[in-house]
């Protein structure tokens, strides 16, 4: 049997997604940003992913990207709890079909 094709879990502000094909198989099929829209996975799931993919884009502060972060700790461990959750979803819905890596 074939290994599946591996997607890995990146959140990057801006960037519109945080799925990235990490092999030729994946690359194939998506291209390289991975679309949630693209992948066999509910509606409930898919708008998770998205509302996590626009709240990230806040984590930064777009007059100085360099500079830190307006999310203090309470915001950045509430996001991390719901991005570990999601990515607990993904892995199940994506079971059998997907490798996930975070």
């Amino acid at each position: 049997m074939a290994p599946l094709p591996t997607l890995r879990v990146f959140f990057d502000p801006g960037a519109g997604t945080c799925l990235w094909a990490v092999d030729a198989a994946a690359r194939a099929e998506f291209g390289y940003a991975v679309a949630l829209a693209a992948l066999p996975v509910s509606a409930e799931t898919r708008a998770a992913g998205e509302a996590l993919v626009a709240e990230f884009d806040t984590s930064i502060d777009l007059d100085d990207p360099g500079g830190p972060s307006p999310w203090g700790t309470e915001r950045r461990a509430a996001f991390d709890a719901a991005m570990r959750a999601f990515v607990a979803t993904l892995r199940r819905e994506l079971a059998g079909r997907y490798t996930l890596l975070e």
